[in-house]
């Protein structure tokens, strides 16, 4: 199928990208409405149960324990109904990370402000530069390198790029976006 596994969103809710590598972003479970359902990083522990066993609500608490692997959860609701993860802190678990998102419908389907949600990737295909975050060595994804959106790395390495010919920005490690 042309476009699976290929980082670009084709699917709103970004199924395309689902099963990838051997990781699984987001997760199915059985709805009310159907026997297999597809349920995207952002739509885990929203604060809604969607699975009739609610297993996407299950190991959200945030504590002390596991304070560090959280962020500040988006609060743009337009496009989900039930999604009340505005301001919350978010945990993050190997399912959420560096999941592919839709840059023109970002805040949609982004869980993370800050973007950390795109840090510290289990999936080495998805890993885009390898920097410091807060001090301490993690990797960001192949979807922020070269956006500008935000500075993740301590030393913006993820924004070292240069733009050549053809529109094609190189980051400085001689990869194009």
């Amino acid at each position: 199928c042309d476009g699976v596994c290929d980082q670009l969103m084709y699917i709103a809710d970004c199924e395309d990208e689902a099963e990838c590598n051997g990781y699984l972003y987001g997760m199915y479970c059985r709805t009310e409405y159907f026997p297999v359902w597809y349920i995207p990083p952002i739509d885990i522990c929203s604060g809604t149960k969607k699975c009739l066993d609610g297993r996407d609500e299950q190991g959200c608490e945030v504590d002390e324990t596991n304070i560090h692997s959280t962020c500040e959860g988006n609060g743009d609701t337009s496009t989900h109904i039930g999604r009340n993860i505005g301001g919350r802190r978010i945990l993050l678990n190997n399912f959420t990370r560096c999941g592919t998102f839709n840059f023109d419908l970002e805040l949609k389907y982004l869980t993370c402000v800050d973007y950390m949600d795109q840090t510290n990737c289990s999936d080495a295909s998805k890993i885009g530069v390898t920097c410091k975050i807060n001090n301490f060595l993690s990797t960001v994804s192949t979807s922020m390198v070269c956006r500008g959106k935000s500075q993740i790395c301590d030393d913006n390495m993820e924004n070292l790029c240069y733009m050549t010919s053809g529109g094609c920005f190189i980051h400085k490690h001689r990869f194009c976006d």
